[in-house]
């Protein structure tokens, strides 16, 4: 987003204009699913996850220590295309109030490295992180690849794979490998997903999103930190640009999700005439004791963002790895204050400022 070219003035104009009428809906509207996708994303390669749009039951066999394969889990996934048809977000919940398997991903086609670049985050009791794999389609089957040490001296090589697609049904499998690829493992997951609905169920304030059931697979106060950020939220958002502050609205709708172990945020506003959506997830990351902010928009330079960070009396800063780019928020009641930096010449530049309320 940083490097983003904006349009000459008159074109700025003419663009804010026609999207001023669009305000008073998206203050009113529910977050940014299942909306029409945008020409900006029409490549076919774009459009590779597209099938998987809508809701599923999934039938998940696990193949049990000795070697047979059993139908162990019934799963429903709900699976939407947000920020313009740039990305596809999934939500998978085991169909167990207050337990089971609960499970977050993200992935859109990352044009740096001409491959899709999916995160996930399945959290256990008190256990949240975000981890990532990146592949392709060829032949209509989709492989997405991640490696991680086994020992000092062995690599292990996970694959995603999925399959057998149709409009109404298709597979997901894993496999492992010790030889970078050479040989692969059978892995002991097999997903079956059979087509519920072309379209999964919108998200509604004051009614639990997927996967969401009481909050307790992560109570501790780190995870309950995000409580009171949960909400509909709307107010005051300054760019900076070329040295002066420039005033818009803008929309924040805030949603719990993994039962408690993270938060998902839908933020939109017009930036010199140009319509900015972004979303992110947010946990506690126990396995590195910091919080976590994992961040994509929607303009077609930019990449997703996972940034790490430390709550200081109720502000939470967050850097990303490349210390290029800061976030910081603060809760203080009824209102909830955001503030955007970039890193120039070793100094922090304060570019965006948001003073929210519900």
């Amino acid at each position: 987003m940083d490097n983003y070219k904006f349009p000459p003035e008159p074109f700025r104009y003419l663009r804010l204009l026609a999207l001023l009428a669009t305000w008073l809906f998206w203050f009113q509207s529910s977050a940014q699913v299942n909306e029409p996708g945008s020409d900006i994303w029409n490549a076919e390669y774009h459009r590779q996850f597209d099938f998987w749009v809508g809701e599923w039951d999934v039938n998940l066999r696990i193949q049990q220590e000795s070697g047979v394969w059993e139908d162990k889990v019934q799963s429903t996934a709900r699976i939407y295309q947000i920020l313009d048809g740039k990305a596809i977000l999934e939500l998978w919940n085991e169909n167990k109030v207050g337990e089971g398997i609960k499970g977050y991903s993200l992935r859109y086609y990352n044009e740096d490295l001409e491959k899709w670049e999916l995160w996930l985050n399945w959290p256990r009791k008190n256990q949240s992180a975000s981890s990532s794999l990146e592949g392709s389609f060829r032949h209509e089957r989709g492989e997405f690849f991640s490696e991680f040490p086994k020992n000092d001296s062995v690599t292990i090589t996970q694959r995603y794979t999925f399959c057998d697609i149709s409009p109404n049904s298709l597979r997901w499998d894993n496999a492992y490998s010790e030889d970078g690829g050479k040989t692969w493992k059978e892995g002991t997951w097999i997903m079956e997903f059979s087509r519920k609905e072309q379209r999964a169920p919108a998200f509604v304030h004051g009614q639990a999103v997927h996967t969401y059931d009481n909050g307790n697979r992560c109570d501790l106060a780190e995870f309950n930190f995000f409580d009171e950020w949960v909400g509909n939220w709307s107010g005051k958002l300054k760019v900076s640009m070329d040295e002066k502050w420039n005033h818009f609205r803008s929309n924040v709708e805030i949603y719990p999700i993994l039962d408690g172990c993270a938060i998902m945020t839908f933020m939109r506003y017009i930036d010199n005439g140009n319509e900015i959506k972004s979303f992110s997830l947010s946990t506690y990351n126990t396995a590195a004791n910091k919080y976590e902010e994992g961040v994509l928009d929607n303009l077609p330079n930019s990449n997703f963002k996972i940034r790490y960070g430390n709550l200081t009396r109720d502000v939470l800063t967050l850097v990303d790895d490349d210390e290029l780019t800061k976030s910081v928020w603060r809760k203080n009641g009824n209102q909830l204050d955001w503030d955007f930096y970039h890193k120039v010449e070793g100094a922090w530049q304060h570019l965006k400022s948001a003073s929210l309320s519900k």
